[in-house]
């Protein structure tokens, strides 16, 4: 007998996958603007930038792996998810660059 596999609500997953990514991005971007009105000095509060950058790539990085995994898996469910995900993210102008990117891969990948 077949394991059944769990049913996954494509919505969800789409927007669980988009708020992991918004929620790490606006914690860098948060820990950015704390530095910068911090009085610190400069090695510091380059430390602690390089350490915002970090979480930002890595957020960037959690996200690409996540798109890459429902774009290889050619199903219907992976079709919803990224659409979700499109969905979410598609005309939001605080996303890296990076995450723009994906964004416009899912698009070529659900037209056509």
């Amino acid at each position: 007998m077949a394991e059944e596999l769990p049913q996954i609500d494509p919505v969800k997953e789409g927007r669980r996958i988009t708020s992991i990514y918004l929620n790490e991005l606006g914690w860098a971007r948060d820990r950015k603007r704390m530095v910068t009105r911090q009085v610190i000095t400069g090695v510091d509060r380059e430390m602690k930038m390089h350490e915002a950058d970090n979480i930002e790539l890595s957020a960037d990085e959690q996200f690409g792996a996540a798109v890459d995994k429902w774009r290889a898996e050619k199903s219907k469910v992976s079709r919803e998810v990224l659409s979700e995900i499109l969905r979410m993210l598609e005309k939001r102008r605080d996303i890296s660059v990076l995450g723009k990117r994906m964004v416009s891969r899912i698009k070529e990948d659900i037209l056509f």
